[in-house]
């Protein structure tokens, strides 16, 4: 957060888990808009880890010399530090709420202001669950920092070059249904792989190869978030 406001000079709106900082965690569960101060901290003295312990201050790691893009992953704002950020929790069912961290000003972006924001980044968190797991973008296959940025552009090309061909398939039903349609977009990107590398069949007849794979739109369905840690997988075992 510390690294996009100082150095890169660009505002952010992230969200947050509820136990994300003891801070937000002993805050009640209800809508609020407030600041929290922070201090952080690189060394590990007694007075550091007293103030550790305490909650005073946090720990970041120091700047790392190994790898080329490790220094923006890293702290480089000196220690101590202060720095405030300014966190939103907002009611988005009866009974669910979402954190936001944010940099954007109070009084140009209230409350209701980052709600709308926050609605906003919907599309993009499926654009990316599209590019990790139906594109394949979850794991990389290479081992370089500049083949993995290859790979990324790489995926990103195929990602957009299937959702265009997607966007031009029309789903059609004979019959009235119960709910719309839409396309699969994992069965999708799947064909139209097997399309740039091959090139066998023409366009035409990609878009009724798409159509046949549709799926219904249920409007105000929700699946509980499942957030379990992903364990590492070999580079033999990664599929392309």
């Amino acid at each position: 957060m510390e690294h996009c406001r100082r150095k890169n000079g660009v505002d952010f709106l992230i969200r947050v888990k509820e136990s994300w900082i003891s801070e937000v965690k002993d805050l009640p569960m209800e809508e609020w808009d407030t600041d929290i101060p922070l201090e952080i901290r690189t060394t590990q003295t007694k007075a550091d880890k007293a103030a550790y312990r305490n909650g005073t201050a946090k720990y970041a790691s120091g700047k790392s010399k190994f790898g080329k893009y490790k220094s923006s992953q890293s702290w480089d704002f000196g220690s101590p530090h202060k720095m405030t950020v300014r966190v939103v929790r907002l009611r988005i069912a009866d009974d669910k709420y979402e954190t936001i961290a944010t940099s954007l000003d109070r009084d140009s972006f209230p409350a209701g202001k980052i709600k709308e924001l926050y609605n906003l980044r919907w599309g993009i968190e499926t654009s990316f669950r599209d590019l990790k797991y139906a594109i394949g973008l979850v794991n990389f296959h290479a081992r370089k920092d500049d083949s993995i940025v290859q790979e990324i552009f790489a995926s990103l090309v195929m990602y957009n070059f299937s959702e265009r061909i997607t966007a031009c398939v029309v789903v059609v039903y004979a019959i009235p249904r119960v709910h719309e349609y839409q396309v699969n977009f994992a069965v999708s990107s799947y064909i139209c792989r097997n399309y740039y590398r091959k090139q066998q069949k023409a366009p035409p007849a990609i878009l009724q190869e798409i159509a046949k794979y549709i799926e219904p739109v249920r409007k105000g369905r929700v699946d509980k978030r499942k957030l379990l840690p992903k364990s590492v997988v070999n580079f033999i075992y990664r599929v392309a």
